[in-house]
């Protein structure tokens, strides 16, 4: 069902859409929300752009619970997936999403 969400969001500058799809996969349990999540970056990644609006809860709100079971996720990803996900958060750290929490988002073991 998470991926079906991620999935149907298509239209580059839809952002109507993206914060329905934001508001509807956050309001699923960290077990469910955080592996489907992390398993969906990669392409996420490489078909949007302000894909990082789906991953602030994580520097926020929601780290307490999300947050390790994603890094976990992101770590049973292939090292090409894991690279790419690493490159697009560190491009977040730099000039994004993520300039406050650098470091926060890496794939774990």
């Amino acid at each position: 069902m998470i991926q079906a969400l991620i999935d149907s969001i298509c239209a580059p500058h839809d952002y109507g859409a993206y914060e329905a799809t934001h508001n509807a996969i956050w309001s699923f349990g960290a077990q469910s929300l955080a592996p489907a999540l992390a398993f969906a970056l990669p392409g996420f990644i490489r078909r949007m752009d302000r894909v990082g609006r789906f991953l602030c809860p994580l520097a926020g709100w929601a780290q307490s619970a999300y947050l390790e079971p994603f890094s976990r996720a992101l770590g049973t990803l292939s090292k090409k997936d894991q690279a790419a996900v690493i490159a697009w958060v560190q491009k977040e750290e730099s000039e994004g999403y993520f300039e406050d929490v650098p470091g926060l988002i890496r794939p774990s073991s």
